[in-house]
């Protein structure tokens, strides 16, 4: 059940690459038509205003078009790992991070990302094939929990998605059409705002507006990869269609699992 061949199936993105250029192109236009010739060149599509010294999209790309060095910034972002950790941040965004898979009554014992948003379903279009399990209907927590199980070894997605959660709050420099807008380009290989941006060069600007920075949000802390803090306990996560094995420690796909042989953490005195 956890062939590879079926977690990272072969996906035709042309569709979603021709559809995306048109509106990367089209989100182009209108703002060249919106800032008209006097608008300040830090200001970004949206007229959104770069704060002082601190991160936003414009401010780094203009630094990056100019030749100058990444600006050293003031960041108001909260991490990956604190969005990954902490449930309750989610209760104010517009995203979900899944579903309490298993509670005592009382308390919540198994965290999980079904029903959570979807990356394809803000994005438009899947990350990364071969990145991630299931990569057309992974969660936006999914991300961030695959992500740090694999040790960080690719960034990007995990900072894309943490600068979405991020964008819903004042103090951040940019907001959630700002964000899509630029995944998109960088997916389509088109330019943003005037410049191309890869992978490399967006990860680097997001993860200065996520982590050089206290974070605007009160912090419970994080926990260990695999586990969640929900009513300020840690507890294990688990992805779509696994549950947790007291047995082994580890998220066993349904499929997979041997009643008198796994077991769940509710049956642990039983």
């Amino acid at each position: 059940m956890n062939d590879k061949s079926k977690n990272n199936p072969e996906i035709d993105n042309s569709e979603n690459i021709d559809s995306l250029k048109s509106e990367v192109k089209g989100v182009s236009r209108r703002s060249v038509t919106k800032a008209g010739a006097a608008a300040p060149l830090l200001l970004s599509f949206l007229g959104r205003p770069v704060w002082g010294d601190g991160c936003t999209i414009s401010a780094m790309g203009s630094a990056n078009t100019s030749g100058r060095n990444p600006i050293d910034c003031e960041a108001r972002g909260c991490s990956k790992e604190y969005w990954k950790s902490n449930i309750a941040a989610w209760d104010n965004i517009p995203y979900s991070p899944g579903v309490c898979a298993l509670s005592d009554g009382a308390n919540c014992l198994e965290w999980n990302t079904e029903g959570g948003t979807t990356f394809q379903s803000v994005f438009g279009f899947p990350p990364g094939s071969g990145e991630f399990s299931n990569p057309e209907t992974i969660t936006l927590l999914g991300i961030l929990l695959e992500s740090e199980l694999k040790g960080y070894v690719n960034n990007y997605y995990a900072e894309l998605v943490t600068s979405l959660l991020n964008s819903g709050h004042e103090y951040y420099g940019a907001d959630e059409e700002q964000i899509v807008s630029l995944a998109k380009a960088v997916y389509s290989n088109l330019p943003y705002e005037g410049q191309m941006v890869d992978e490399a060069t967006a990860n680097d600007w997001l993860s200065r507006m996520n982590s050089q920075g206290d974070c605007f949000l009160l912090s419970v802390g994080t926990a260990e990869p695999g586990y969640v803090i929900a009513e300020q306990k840690p507890i294990p996560c688990c992805r779509i269609g696994e549950q947790f094995d007291m047995v082994t420690g580890q998220c066993i796909n349904v499929d997979d699992w041997q009643d008198g042989v796994n077991l769940r953490l509710d049956e642990a005195g039983s």
